[in-house]
């Protein structure tokens, strides 16, 4: 067979496309201020130019979603920092202002809490991270509920459960309400997003509406603030 570059085709070892490409990205960030944890931004694109999604991309998901799985205390909301820790800080997958937009479409949305491990997995790995993800945020906590419900039910009279049952309760308010600080933290720039969470917190209080009223004047009142120049 005629070799490549015979034909007017240089020869291209395997890989090296993909090597050059991560270092010439790396290079890019590193020229715009991005930083060495940055990178992770390189080998995640390389894995998609690639038409498919490593293992080893599936595994990371797998591990960090299975364990938060079972710290999720009150549902997906009490890990909300933790799991922005890990997609942002560590992993780098993506960056903070993606993970805030992402949190708020899986809030807006209607089903359970936990899409925002879905949507995670479907910006990081496509449909199949989706998947993954979504299985791994699900499976290990409800085989521990079903585990933790069968003993409750027949030891649900004694001392240690009422006891337990007592003690879980407020640390899963306080896990709610330090994920709930947390996201506010990273998602309100200024005074004027600090008052419009002020404002969605006092409403779902006090007015007791539905919480789409909320996010609908939220959106409105973002959108016109920033019409008329004031963010």
């Amino acid at each position: 067979m005629e070799p490549q570059a015979a034909r007017g085709r240089p020869a291209v070892r395997p890989g090296g496309d993909r090597a050059g490409g991560r270092a010439a990205c790396a290079a890019r960030l590193d020229r715009a201020g991005g930083g060495g944890g940055q990178h992770g931004l390189c080998r995640l694109g390389a894995a998609a130019g690639d038409g498919g999604v490593s293992r080893g991309l599936l595994l990371a998901l797998i591990a960090d979603f299975a364990i938060l799985s079972l710290a999720a205390f009150g549902g997906a909301a009490t890990i909300a920092p933790a799991l922005r820790d890990g997609v942002v800080l560590r992993r780098h997958w993506m960056s903070d202002a993606d993970f805030l937009q992402l949190y708020a479409v899986a809030r807006a949305a209607p089903g359970p809490n936990i899409m925002i491990a879905s949507v995670i997995g479907w910006k990081v790995a496509g449909v199949l991270g989706l998947l993954v993800a979504t299985a791994a945020i699900l499976l290990p906590s409800s085989a521990l509920c079903l585990l933790l419900g069968r003993l409750t039910l027949r030891y649900h009279a004694t001392t240690f459960v009422r006891a337990l049952k007592l003690g879980l309760a407020p640390v899963a308010v306080g896990l709610i309400l330090a994920s709930g600080v947390a996201i506010a933290r990273a998602a309100d720039p200024d005074l004027v997003a600090w008052a419009m969470t002020a404002a969605g917190a006092a409403w779902i209080l006090f007015a007791k509406r539905n919480p789409l009223w909320v996010l609908g004047l939220g959106g409105g009142v973002a959108v016109a603030l920033t019409l008329a120049g004031w963010r």
